[in-house]
């Protein structure tokens, strides 16, 4: 009997002590990806249940504790318009046809504005059937960078002057309706 007490014990610390690497571990890797500046989410599936880190909330306007764990909540928050795609591709992960997935949409905040978010996700666990159990990703808010674009794409194409579309618009948009003549 004190042969196995002595057994269990010693077994018991090499457990907690690989519990407190594994845990020091993950504390750096999510230390690591939230100095990036991009929001950390964790998707248990068939539990139907998102954890979000604190900076995915907080790029939204929404404190630690505002908001719940249910995909819906975060899925209903994406632009009308970009939906559809949203949603296909992530069912394409879902269903096992791909194993990661990077896309760019607009999601509204608490706030009631829109803000651009580029999503990255990938399947961390499947089951026997290739169906995913679990899914990480990242939201990083890309809203300066759109920005950034549309203001590159202002300058390039209208008159700053007159705001009228300027001559590279115009012959743009001849070239675009000449060939669907053709």
């Amino acid at each position: 009997i004190a042969y196995f007490a002595v057994m269990r014990s010693q077994t018991q610390q090499a457990l907690d002590k690989f519990n407190q690497e594994f845990n020091t571990s993950e504390q750096r890797w999510m230390l690591a990806l939230e100095s990036t500046g991009d929001g950390l989410w964790d998707w248990y599936v068939p539990e139907s249940r998102i954890v979000y880190s604190d900076r995915w909330k907080s790029m939204l306007g929404f404190l630690p504790a505002e908001f719940d764990h249910q995909p819906g909540s975060w899925h209903k928050r994406i632009h009308e318009d970009d939906y559809p795609a949203a949603m296909a591709m992530l069912q394409q992960v879902l269903d096992g046809e791909r194993d990661h997935y990077a896309m760019e949409y607009r999601m509204a905040c608490k706030d009631g504005s829109w803000k651009w978010v580029f999503d990255r996700g990938m399947v961390f666990k499947r089951d026997e059937e290739g169906k995913s159990l679990r899914v990480l990703g990242t939201l990083a808010d890309i809203s300066k960078i759109k920005q950034s674009e549309e203001a590159v794409w202002q300058y390039a194409n209208v008159d700053t002057l007159t705001g009228l579309p300027n001559r590279r618009l115009f012959f743009d948009r001849l070239d675009q309706q000449l060939r669907l003549i053709k």
